[in-house]
């Protein structure tokens, strides 16, 4: 039997460990109506006090691990560019400027590792994404995954290759570091390129502005919706948990996005699973 969440998240406002309650019903109703229609949600203080500061505490002193990546990133992941004209979205590199952490390198008792393992909230998550039944990733580098962006650092425009990502936000900067996003700016059948074009050179305001506060917990719908962290302002580093489900067990993150994202120390640690079977990133 899994430990209790108690401790780690507000159940007395949130309570996934008995999501057949009356509470638990109204829980799941409010948040799975609202990510329908507003393809993201955020769970106010989620997380307990007590927990966020062991989380801060543990990303801080992993702090000088994190590696920086690439500065510059394309909008589309995993999605080719070529055979479209110079100037075209699908090729288009925007400035990216963020460290990242992966997942072995946090405690194995640790609050993030508890909270992203725990089944609970594996079926609060489904449930909410009124799906099938999702998986914590069997890689060791890539479930979960925290970005930390210093004065000045930002995420660039993109899409997301899953359309279902979890976060939390560990520590909130004193300024700039907002969440914007442009809900359902493509479908499958069509890539809707101008309006992204427009985002990019600053001529659309066709975004919104997700709230947050250290603390929260975020769902978000990515495939179709593009969005951006903008510039971080001021001395305390943003510090964003990105925990990353599957909809199959056993699978793992492809090598050259492990080594891209996370550097040469993580090579061949996704290979060496036993049984895994490789994401499209």
């Amino acid at each position: 039997m899994a430990p209790s969440l108690d401790g780690l998240v507000d159940l007395e406002h949130y309570p996934i460990h008995d999501l057949d309650s009356g509470a638990g019903c109204a829980l799941i109703a409010e948040y799975s109506t609202r990510l329908a229609s507003d393809g993201a949600i955020v769970l106010p203080g989620f997380i307990t006090p007590p927990a966020l500061g062991e989380m801060i505490a543990e990303v801080r002193a992993l702090a000088p691990m994190a590696y920086a990546g690439q500065k510059q990133e394309p909008i589309y992941y995993g999605m080719s560019g070529r055979g479209f004209p110079v100037g075209h979205p699908r090729r288009a590199l925007l400035a990216r400027n963020l460290s990242q952490l992966s997942f072995d390198l946090l405690a194995d008792g640790s609050c993030l590792r508890q909270v992203y393992l725990h089944p609970d909230l594996h079926r609060f998550f489904a449930t909410v994404r009124d799906s099938g039944p999702i998986y914590p990733m069997a890689c060791p580098v890539q479930g979960v995954s925290v970005a930390g962006m210093a004065e000045g650092s930002n995420l660039q425009w993109h899409f997301d290759p899953s359309n279902f990502f979890v976060s939390i936000l560990i520590q909130a900067p004193e300024a700039g570091g907002e969440f914007q996003y442009a809900p359902d700016i493509r479908v499958p059948d069509d890539e809707n390129y101008d309006e992204v074009q427009c985002l990019v050179d600053g001529s659309s305001t066709g975004y919104v502005t997700l709230p947050q506060a250290s603390g929260d917990l975020s769902i978000f719908r990515g495939r179709y919706s593009m969005h951006r962290v903008t510039p971080v302002r001021g001395a305390r580093t943003r510090y964003m948990a990105v925990l990353s489900y599957e909809d199959q067990p056993g699978i793992v993150s492809k090598e050259e996005s492990n080594r891209l994202i996370y550097g040469p120390r993580v090579a061949g640690m996704a290979a060496a699973v036993e049984g895994g079977r490789t994401r499209s990133l």
